[in-house]
This record gives C-alpha cells, sequence and structure tokens, in this order.
C-alpha cells in the first residue's frame, strides 16, 4: 500500500468512529465540529478527513484515548478495533465453536435467518470475530438468537443462557425480575443521536427482586427499571465504556446532583447535571480530563431528562 491508499484507508476508518459517535457527516459540520473538540485547525481536520494527510503520533494517541480505540488499528488498520470489539468479537467464536460450525456455516445461518446474501459474508463473519469491524451487520441481537445465547452474554460476558419472556419468573430463590435491556448506546462523551424512549427491547436479564431491594435502592419502581449500555470514557472513575448501566426510567426530571441519561440537542447523553448557586445547570464529566459544560437558558427549555442512573453493571476479565 502506497502513502496515498494508507492516507485514504486512514480516512475512511476515522470517518468511521465518527458515524458511530454521533458527529455530523461530511460537508455537513463534521470537520468544524471535530475541530473545535481538539482544539486543531480546520484544514488540518479537513485533510485528515479527506484522506490527504495522517495525524503526528501525538494527535493519533489523542484521537485513540477520546474515541477508545486502539492506536495500532487506527493508525495502520491492524488489530482489533477496541478492547470491547475484542471481547464481544471471541464471545461471537466462542458461541460458534460450541456449536461445532465453521465461519461459512455461520454466514449461512445468518443469511438463512435475514434473507440477506448481499451484506452477510464469510468476510465479515471473520472481521467481527476478530475485533475488526465497526459494526454489526446483521445486528448483534440476530447473532444472539442463531447462536442460542443471550444478547447480553454477547456484550458483557454475564447471562450466558437466553433470557425467559416472562415479565416475573419463580424460582427457588424466589421472584426473578426481567429488567428490559435497550438496543441504545448511551453516550459518556461526544453523545449519539438515539431517542431512549422510542428504543427497542432487545433483550431482558433476569434478576432477583432481592437483589435490586438490597443494591439498587433508589429506584423509584421496578418496573421503571432498564439497562443500557454505556460509551466512551468521560465518566471513567464513576464507571467505565461498555458497562451495563441500570436507569430509572421514572425520573424525568433534574431533582438533585446526580448522574442522568439526558437529551440535548438531540444527542443522548450520560452526564452527571449540578445546579450552581446562581442557577447554573452543569453537564458534567466526572472524568477530570473533560471540562464541565454549561447548559444555556435556550438549551435548558429543550433539555429533556431521560432516566437517572441508579447503578452499573461491570464486568472485567482477568
Amino acid at each position: 500500500m502506497d502513502i496515498k491508499e494508507e492516507r485514504i484507508a486512514f480516512s475512511t476508518r476515522l470517518n468511521a468512529i465518527l458515524d458511530t459517535r454521533g458527529f455530523a457527516p461530511k460537508q455537513r459540520g463534521r470537520q468544524t465540529k471535530l475541530a473545535e473538540k481538539f482544539n486543531l485547525t480546520q484544514k488540518g481536520v479537513r485533510r485528515w478527513l479527506e484522506g490527504e494527510s495522517i495525524p503526528r503520533i501525538d494527535s493519533l494517541r489523542t484521537l485513540s484515548e477520546e474515541f477508545d480505540v486502539n492506536i495500532e488499528w487506527l493508525h495502520y488498520g491492524n488489530g482489533p478495533i477496541s478492547a470491547l470489539h475484542k471481547e464481544v468479537g471471541g464471545r461471537v467464536k466462542q458461541a460458534r465453536d460450541a456449536k461445532g460450525w465453521t465461519e461459512a456455516e455461520l454466514a449461512s445461518h445468518l443469511q438463512n435467518r435475514t434473507g440477506d446474501t448481499e451484506v452477510i459474508k464469510v468476510a465479515g463473519v471473520r472481521a467481527i470475530e476478530s475485533g475488526r469491524r465497526m459494526e454489526f451487520a446483521p445486528d448483534l441481537a440476530v447473532y444472539a438468537d442463531v447462536l442460542e445465547v443471550s444478547l447480553s452474554w454477547l456484550e458483557t460476558g454475564l447471562n450466558l443462557v437466553v433470557d425467559a419472556s416472562a415479565e416475573e419468573i419463580e424460582s427457588d430463590e424466589g421472584a426473578m425480575v426481567s429488567v428490559p435491556k435497550l438496543s441504545a448506546l448511551a453516550s459518556m462523551g461526544q453523545g449519539i443521536p438515539i431517542e431512549l424512549e422510542h428504543d427497542r427491547l432487545i433483550s431482558t436479564v433476569s434478576i432477583s427482586k432481592q437483589w435490586i431491594n438490597e443494591h439498587l435502592p433508589k429506584v423509584s419502581s421496578i418496573d421503571n427499571l432498564a439497562m443500557i449500555t454505556g460509551y466512551g470514557d468521560s465518566m471513567e472513575g464513576t464507571f467505565n465504556h461498555g458497562d451495563m448501566l441500570f436507569v430509572d426510567t421514572g425520573v424525568d426530571e433534574f431533582i438533585m446532583d446526580a448522574v442522568y441519561v439526558l437529551d440535548l440537542n438531540g444527542q443522548l447523553y450520560i452526564k452527571r447535571l449540578q445546579m450552581r448557586p446562581d442557577g447554573v445547570l452543569l453537564m458534567i464529566s466526572d472524568n477530570p480530563k473533560y471540562r464541565p459544560y454549561e447548559i444555556n437558558p435556550e438549551e435548558k427549555t429543550t433539555l429533556r431528562v431521560l432516566g437517572r442512573v441508579v447503578g452499573c453493571w461491570s464486568f472485567r476479565g482477568m
């Protein structure tokens, strides 16, 4: 690959990242937004986006840290996109191996399930398993269905067995509640353009009422409990990229200093909200490398609180 091809390949990877982070489309503000975020010149950013240059190593490191992707992948296209992509891909392969299927057989089962023979290819399955595909095609929920594992296990490594569909299940250990897992990836950084209340249910996670009462006593009602996946690093220290977050959807307004899921300017965020004595509402990232954002009076009138984060479910491999 010559230098021109390397630059174009880099721009493809960078734009793919920005597509999943809620940035404006190319030619419609992406260049300006990226330049402002990193305090860079628009000319330099345009050259990155158009495949005319590759950033210096310090800028590459900043981009990889901000967007939580591996710098080797961002720079050269080598290796998995991120640790999270590698983990999810590894579980897809683990489930495929348990079935005794080849990559081609999994692709065939996915094609049969979706009727899509154009997008789903063996190469796509291989890319997903190696953590080198930015987005799943088809949806990861289809992989879970075909492989007969729970979606929550593919995403987090927890809850391997496919969840029961009943809202409440009686077991030897007492009442179990099926908490809805939504497909939204709520951003702890740049913001993602998704509406939580219109989001679709993709699985349920069975949790005992006793556990909820002990660990999530602040929830307004068990019926209001939902789970979403946190995305980004701006809330590090409180919870991390890829953590499953418990959200009390019964909270629809700012009531105290707490972490909320909120819609600001059509973007979905997970941020701490705090009211200053002068009445200014701050949107705060718990990661100290991010500055608080002052929500101006006009934005305050359109700000929508979609829920309060009351806990997280974190898994880290050893």
